[in-house]
């Protein structure tokens, strides 16, 4: 019997190509395009900002003005007139500003009131290892000598990751 060598070698190709495929769907993730991708990426990111807006609302105290959230590279502009008005005034307020964590969210609330300032930080390392888990954040108080406001710019850390940095934040 013969056989095309062109076969044996178009069939090998194939059969090449039909492993990778099982090799690749037999990871146990489904195969998901680049748009599902994105509005997953969105839905998560949705999900988290609407978990650090329940931990603030549920930490700051009632009688604070609220100057609001400002999401990672947002237009703080809105706030940033309630904090100067708070200010000018001195009333007491709080302005919430997203940070960019290496690896996990960050939220920097800023607190203002008689007895002067100070800082949460919620960080929700750890939490997020897993799908199928709520958002979480731990919060941490920090002093504040100064409020300070940032343009939402690119910034490098000491290992040279480029991140943004909160639109407020407090000087130590």
């Amino acid at each position: 019997m013969f056989v095309n060598p062109g076969f044996g070698i178009l069939t090998s190709l194939l059969s090449g190509v039909g492993a990778c495929l099982c090799l690749v769907c037999l990871d146990g993730r489904p195969w998901q395009s680049h748009a599902e991708m994105t509005a997953l990426r969105e839905q998560q990111v949705r999900m988290w900002h609407a978990a650090a807006q329940s931990t603030v609302l549920g930490i700051v105290p009632n009688s604070s003005r609220d100057c609001g959230f400002v999401a990672l590279g947002a237009d703080p502009s809105a706030a940033l007139k309630c904090v100067e008005h708070a200010e000018r005034h001195q009333l007491a307020y709080w302005v919430a500003s997203e940070a960019q964590g290496i690896d996990s969210h960050v939220w920097v609330v800023v607190l203002k009131d008689a007895d002067g300032a100070s800082q949460l930080l919620l960080d929700s390392y750890g939490w997020e290892t897993s799908a199928s888990r709520r958002p979480r954040f731990g919060v941490t108080e920090l002093p504040c000598e100064a409020v300070e406001v940032h343009a939402a710019v690119h910034v490098k850390d000491s290992d040279g990751f480029a991140m943004y940095q909160p639109a407020f934040d407090c000087r130590r």
